[in-house]
């Protein structure tokens, strides 16, 4: 980058005229300009295409609710059973995108945020299909977060590597050092407008794009916050090595080399040396357990069932002897599916919780983790959000499990009407 020429008799003007004077000479930079260019148009497409991909989740889930509802309707037309109502009644669940989706889209780019599920054993239906996309996985989003982690540090050390080198290699860094106040009247200014440049750069389109996904002040005002973190952070760490007496080319390298190491290097040795040493289930381990409990219910006496299950739920007892098939037992066996595999989902949950503070815990020396888990948590994208999902869908199925075990275990005559009262899925 070439920098500025200055004169000396701008050097001695009021401070007003010093930053005006920066800000014109920014105004002539090709170099500044360019780099700005593309860091602006990344972060509009960034904020163009989450902002589409969050409409497009939004209209799929609407979609969905729609087709769910005439699906089910369909599937209970023909049942004149309320076993048969929570055997083939399929109820939708769903992960609405909050305002800053479109900012980060974190877990939503790898784990469902739709699923279906019945009044079957639950564990194995959320656990279907939980493998991430690897690809997206490994390299992640084009959104605001991934530019603010990866792209913004390095338009900063392109406007502000060669601070200090370009004068001496121009042979003014002795003149202007002799010169009174240079760090206020010349330096000062050429940091704050960079900095300050790249910072709108990217702010602006985010803002753009959270009052179009219907942000509030607050959450636009936090999202800003935190660019405005990152970006004082590194134009400090970049300005801090770029006044060293070294050359531009020494300088560009040990900045290359501490944003490779930050960013890249220490997140990829805590993901593959620390958290695989963190053991826990897999979402499959759980399900097949679930899975076998059920299955091996079918060779069991009955009571091997109806017991523990009465012990947890006496008011569904049972006096009268049991029918070979009776959906009584079957709801019976597979809720005891899901106790069975209870203990194996707490330590699932429990080793997801832990991974995730032990890369909440790297974030304080990786300033790309940084940002990326704090605009995540603002949007309800991170691995809480996640397992919130997967909460709600438990809440829910309790729900249905409350409407329809009374009905099943009671004696009352088919009622269409009343199924139609079954609960619908709110999120909570």
């Amino acid at each position: 980058m070439s920098t500025a020429v200055m004169d000396s008799p701008s050097i001695s003007k009021g401070s007003w005229a010093d930053w005006l004077r920066e800000l014109g000479f920014l105004s002539r930079d090709k170099t500044v300009l360019a780099a700005i260019g593309l860091l602006f148009l990344l972060s509009a497409v960034s904020v163009v295409v989450g902002v589409l991909r969050v409409d497009a989740q939004t209209q799929d889930i609407a979609a969905m609710i729609s087709a769910d509802a005439a699906d089910r309707a369909a599937a209970q037309a023909p049942i004149t059973d309320y076993g048969d109502a929570g055997y083939y009644s399929f109820y939708v669940t769903y992960d609405a995108p909050k305002p800053l989706a479109f900012s980060a889209m974190g877990q939503r780019d790898t784990a469902p945020y739709l699923k279906r599920i019945r009044l079957l054993a639950l564990e194995g239906q959320i656990y279907h299909g939980e493998s991430p996309n690897p690809l997206l996985a490994q390299i992640g989003s084009l959104d605001i977060s991934f530019i603010a982690a990866y792209l913004l540090p390095l338009i900063l050390i392109v406007l502000l590597y060669d601070l200090k080198a370009s004068e001496n290699t121009a042979g003014r860094l002795v003149f202007l050092q002799s010169m009174p106040n240079v760090w206020s009247k010349l330096w000062a200014p050429r940091i704050v407008w960079r900095g300050a440049l790249v910072f709108m750069t990217i702010g602006i389109p985010f803002s753009v794009g959270a009052f179009i996904s219907g942000a509030s002040i607050g959450e636009v005002l936090s999202g800003l916050a935190g660019l405005l973190l990152t970006t004082v952070f590194w134009t400090a760490l970049v300005s801090l090595i770029a006044m060293r007496a070294w050359s531009a080319a020494s300088i560009a390298a040990a900045l290359i080399g501490i944003w490779l190491t930050l960013n890249v290097l220490l997140p990829a040795l805590v993901q593959n040396l620390v958290i695989p040493t963190i053991e826990g289930p897999a979402g499959a381990d759980i399900s097949l357990v679930q899975r076998e409990a059920v299955n091996d219910a079918w060779d069991l006496p009955k009571s091997a069932t109806l017991d523990p299950f009465t012990a947890l739920f006496p008011e569904y007892a049972i006096e009268e002897k049991l029918k070979p098939f009776d959906w009584r037992w079957y709801f019976a066996f597979q809720h005891m599916g899901d106790v069975a595999a209870s203990d194996l989902s707490s330590a699932y949950l429990e080793s997801i919780r832990e991974r995730d503070r032990i890369a909440g815990l790297t974030a304080v020396l990786s300033p790309a983790l940084a940002i990326q888990r704090y605009l995540q948590r603002l949007a309800h994208t991170d691995v809480t959000a996640q397992l919130d999902y997967d909460n709600a869908i438990r809440n829910y199925h309790a729900q249905l499990q409350r409407f329809f075990l009374p009905l099943i275990f009671g004696d009352a005559d088919y009622d269409a009407e009343v199924i139609k009262g079954a609960p619908a899925f709110n999120g909570d």
